[in-house]
Order: structure tokens, then sequence, then C-alpha cells
């Protein structure tokens, strides 16, 4: 009797180890998938007349966007119809996508002065 109550424990204690196994495997398959996924802004090079910049969104009203560039000085766009907007998963969407508070990663490209928005992340 006592053999087989100390083989029933052997067995719930294996079958925990491998079930606790299993789930921290399972657990670092999904995070890696997740980061590998993630699509890097530093692939982007940069041509002439075209910059980065980072702000916060404060409001987005339509395709009107204003944003933080200081925590003083606010901006307000507008973000052409068709810009790509690329979310922290790497995940290509439209602009409806934005929301107060995101923060984003804008490539602009400028001619003749005028400034345009050509795609946007969402980072952290």
């Amino acid at each position: 009797m006592i053999k087989e109550l100390r083989k029933k424990n052997m067995m719930c204690i294996f079958m925990c180890l491998f079930l606790m196994l299993a789930g921290g495997m399972l657990l670092c398959g999904c995070q890696k998938e997740q980061t590998e996924s993630a699509v890097s802004t530093e692939e982007v090079k940069l041509e002439q007349g075209q910059y980065f910049v980072y702000g916060q969104i404060v409001s987005i009203n339509g395709n009107e966007m204003t944003y933080y560039v200081t925590e003083e000085e606010t901006v307000t766009v507008q973000i052409p119809v068709g810009t790509k907007v690329t979310t922290r998963l790497g995940t290509e969407t439209t602009f409806s996508r934005l929301a107060a508070g995101d923060n984003i990663k804008m490539l602009i490209q400028e001619n003749d002065g005028q400034q345009e928005i050509m795609e946007i992340w969402i980072v952290d």
C-alpha cells in the first residue's frame, strides 16, 4: 500500500513538472514570435529631404492630428489619405488606428518648404 502511494505521488510530481515545462516552452515560443514580427524602423533609409519626427498624439479628428513635439509645443497636421501606419507588432494599417496618447514616429518628406507625412509608426 505504501509503495502504491509513493508510486502515485511520484506520477503526480512527474506530471506537474511536465506541465510546467510545457507551459514555459509555450510562453517562450509565443513571446519570441511577437518580437520577431515587430517591424523595425531602423530598416528605413532616409532619402534627401527626409527626416524622422517623434511625438505623442494629443488629439485626432478625421485626418487632422495634433501632437506634442515637446511638452510645451504642439503641432497640428493633416495626414494624407493612404499614409501607411505600422503598429507596435508590425501590422500595417491606416491612420484610423491612431488614438490620443499614442507615441509615434513619423517619416517626413520636405520639398520646397512643404512638409508631408510619408509614414507613421506607433512606438512604445
